[in-house]
């Protein structure tokens, strides 16, 4: 997300000459940067998550993408008031699903918003995650690593998963039946 932030400042610029091949290689820097965190971050439970909960960090990260000024995301959490019925693998998990889904918006979509909602219910947990973008190629033979990341946690917790492109736009993500215990 720091390389959002650079490449907004880019969009914007700035009057000094230097800035700007200073601030390109600084946001490739934050790739290369950030590609490595991501791989290292998906073997770690968010530290957030364990202090404050799920709704917590999943507020927080709207709030990170937000800062960017490139997506203007609406997170919906309902539920998840008490995070203590629930293991720490099945938090981290969803979390994981929805950092996934944002971060497929960010690079893909060309969206401009989106929205995110995690919902508790009685016995599971939904997301459904829509963006205003340039929608899911169907052209596209293979999906990609973060859709194939999403699928396998779907799969693993016997889930179900739906994308779709709606006809005014953009995408459609619909994950029901997320169980927190996985037959």
């Amino acid at each position: 997300l720091a390389s959002l932030n650079v490449s907004s400042a880019l969009e914007k610029g700035l009057s000094d000459r230097q800035s700007e091949p200073k601030l390109i290689k600084a946001h490739e820097v934050l790739g290369n940067v950030s590609s490595t965190i991501r791989s290292i971050s998906h073997r770690l439970t968010p530290l957030l998550i364990e202090r404050y909960g799920l709704r917590h960090a999943l507020e927080d990260l709207a709030e990170t993408v937000n800062l960017s000024e490139k997506l203007r995301l609406e997170m919906i959490v309902v539920g998840f008031e008490d995070n203590g019925h629930y293991s720490l693998s099945f938090l981290n998990d969803v979390y994981r699903i929805v950092q996934e889904l944002l971060q497929n918006i960010v690079k893909h979509a060309q969206a401009t918003r989106a929205t995110v909602e995690v919902a508790e219910h009685q016995s599971h947990v939904s997301i459904m995650a829509e963006d205003n973008g340039i929608g899911v190629s169907e052209n596209k033979n293979e999906p990609g690593k973060g859709l194939s990341s999403i699928q396998a946690k779907v799969t693993y917790l016997n889930g179900e998963i739906e994308i779709s492109t709606p006809a005014e736009g953009g995408t459609l993500v619909a994950i029901n039946h997320l169980s927190p215990t996985p037959e």
